[in-house]
């Protein structure tokens, strides 16, 4: 169990990166982002009782991440705002993880996620970006196994598609 903040801030620190990426690439805003994974902080620093064992840091705020993720969009749909789909954001990142995983972060790919739906997007970045398994996915994001697993051969096969044009 989690109770010194040294503890917490080591683990943050391993995640820090992940969950601000994570966070743009869902909300396609780099101001939202930051704001998204500072309130995840908060909250997961709040919430840190609840967290049994240290070794689910990472998957436990992720999940944090998503949920508040997924209430901005809805958000963003409720104000009708219009999303920022600038991709010169992303490509401002670009320099600052360019060693982290190169191949993914060209310009044309960044431009190809931003072609899928919310969901499949955040499913291809913790597929790929980050590792995570289809289970542990599915736990994430609240899914059945079998539906993350069609939603991320869907959105590869758009990917696919993209890609070839």
């Amino acid at each position: 169990m989690i109770r010194d903040a040294e503890v917490f801030t080591r683990l943050y620190s391993e995640v820090a990166k992940d969950l601000y990426r994570l966070a743009l690439y869902f909300l396609k805003n780099k101001e939202d982002a930051e704001d998204i994974v500072s309130e995840t902080v908060l909250d997961a620093y709040r919430q840190i009782e609840s967290l049994r064992d240290d070794s689910l840091f990472r998957n436990w705020i992720v999940k944090i991440l998503t949920n508040k993720c997924r209430m901005k969009l809805k958000e963003y749909a409720l104000s009708k705002e219009e999303v920022s789909d600038n991709v010169t954001e992303l490509s401002d990142e670009r320099t600052k993880r360019e060693a982290y995983n190169a191949e993914f972060n060209s310009l044309e790919l960044k431009e190809m996620l931003m072609e899928l739906e919310n969901e499949e997007r955040f499913i291809i970045c913790l597929s790929v970006f980050e590792g995570y398994k289809g289970d542990e996915i599915a736990r994430i994001l609240g899914l059945n196994p079998a539906t993350v697993r069609s939603k991320k051969q869907r959105a590869l096969a758009k990917l696919k598609v993209l890609i070839k044009e």
